[in-house]
This record gives C-alpha cells, structure tokens and sequence, in this order.
C-alpha cells in the first residue's frame, strides 16, 4: 500500500479567504489553515481546525489506517472527541509533545497551566507518544504513568 502524507500549514497572510488552498510540496498534500489572529489561543483554533480537516479528509479519501501525528500538546482538553473519531476510522493518533510548554516564562501563569493541563489530556488520549529527547520521554512515563503511555523515542531531526 501507498504511504500519502497529509500536512497542515498555518496560512501566514493577514487576510484570511474564504476557501483553504490545497496542494502538493515534495509528494505531500498540504492544506492551507486560515485562522483569525486572537492571540495566543490561535494555536488552538489552528490545532482543532488542522485535525478536523485531516480527520474529513481521511474519511473523504477512504484512508487505511489513518495516522494522525500531532506536534504540541495545545488541545488537550479537546482531544478525546477527535481520538474517538479518528478510532472510528481505524486510525491511530501519535503525539510529539514537544517538551515543557507548561515551564516557559515567556507565558503568563494562566497560560503555563493550560499548556500542562493540555499535555495531560494529549498524552491521556494518545496512541504512542513520541519524544525527540529522552528526558522528555522519561517525564512522560513517570509524570503519566497512571495512563500508561506507549512512547519511544526519535531522534530530533530524524
């Protein structure tokens, strides 16, 4: 069976249009995410509106075996819904949580303690959690043992 990759982007204009532009990069189908400019929680909407299209669009193109391969834990308290629908479709979610989000200064507190709440619910969900640093995936393992993670460990860069 064919491998296809799917690839969200952040459309980076400031004028958002009416239809999201899809193409091919490099044998990837790439689709355009538009999302309005407010603030921080624009990762969010970006995330949820990524997901759902990728979850459609497997449903569209009769995917086998779908994997959806998230990076960052930004919709954590959302995910569960999705995870049943991309298991629906007998795929797999896989999540790169990137590190400590939560830790980052440049953050304010309210924001710091979504990121960890999020993470929780990303990694509560998750199919496989894959970690570019073994230290992060250390703290996986033993910050959410009570759910057992699956994870392993890649390479950054690889």
């Amino acid at each position: 069976s064919e491998i296809r990759y799917h690839v969200a982007s952040r459309r980076d204009n400031t004028k958002l249009s009416q239809e999201n532009d899809v193409f091919e990069y490099n044998n990837a189908e790439i689709y355009s995410v538009d999302v309005p400019n407010i603030g921080p929680a624009q990762a969010i909407a970006y995330d949820i509106k990524a997901l759902r299209w990728a979850i459609n669009n497997a449903k569209k193109i009769g995917a086998q075996s779908p994997i959806f391969y998230i990076l960052a834990a930004r919709i954590g308290p959302f995910i569960g819904h999705y995870v049943k629908q991309i298991h629906a479709l007998g795929g797999t979610y896989f999540i790169n949580p990137d590190g400590h989000e939560w830790k980052r200064a440049k953050w304010p507190l309210p924001v710091r303690k979504y990121w960890k709440f999020s993470e929780r619910g990303m990694i509560k969900h998750a199919d496989l959690v894959i970690a570019d640093n073994r230290k992060i995936e250390e703290y996986v393992v033993d910050t959410y043992n009570q759910f057992s993670p699956n994870t392993t460990f890649i390479a950054y860069g690889t």
